[in-house]
């Protein structure tokens, strides 16, 4: 069990970091994008916190929408419940990540999205997030030829590693199957 003191350190330092996140948001260093095409320009802003990866895969495009729409739903639409204890918080803490893939095709691109809504105890937002939840990745596929498509990944840069790399291995086909989101 944790003496007064550290059980108050570890309060204080949870207070901070919630101070300074108040004030990045206030001042405008953080503000998360509430559509796609802001988390888009977000990405391509040269910004720490999101960044594109373009590439060509050697599949059709119609390949490549189909297995975003079929894997999509099928893996993404999930809730993940993490709990956690220790660390700076005092208290134990549960959080629920409701994932909210969305897929738009036509003929010229394939648009793939991924927003999350978290909630939790101890958990304080200091800010409105879009509808369905922070963007964390969007990804539009483009005809190439006819066997091939360009994949632009707009994406956060810290965190949701399993995520990219599944949506990688659907574009190129080479790794289906669902990312475990609870890493």
């Amino acid at each position: 069990m944790a003496t007064p003191e550290i059980a108050n350190e570890r309060d204080m330092k949870l207070r901070l970091i919630l101070v300074f996140a108040i004030v990045a948001v206030a001042a405008g260093c953080v503000k998360p994008p509430k559509t796609a095409d802001g988390f888009r320009e977000l990405a391509r802003s040269g910004s720490r916190w999101a960044a594109v990866d373009r590439f060509v895969v050697n599949r059709p495009y119609r390949g490549v929408a189909r297995t975003f729409q079929k894997w999509s739903d099928a893996c993404l639409k999930v809730r993940v419940v993490t709990k956690s204890s220790g660390g700076y918080m005092s208290h134990p803490t549960t959080f629920k990540r409701d994932y909210q893939p969305t897929v738009k095709v036509d003929r010229r691109r394939t648009e793939f999205f991924v927003q999350i809504h978290i909630e939790g105890t101890n958990l304080i937002k200091v800010y409105d997030e879009a509808e369905g939840g922070d963007y964390v990745m969007v990804a539009d596929a483009y005809p190439v030829g006819r066997r091939k498509t360009r994949v632009e990944l707009h994406r956060v840069t810290v965190g949701h590693d399993v995520l990219m790399n599944a949506v990688r291995g659907w574009a190129t086909g080479e790794n289906l199957g669902c990312p475990d989101l609870t890493k």
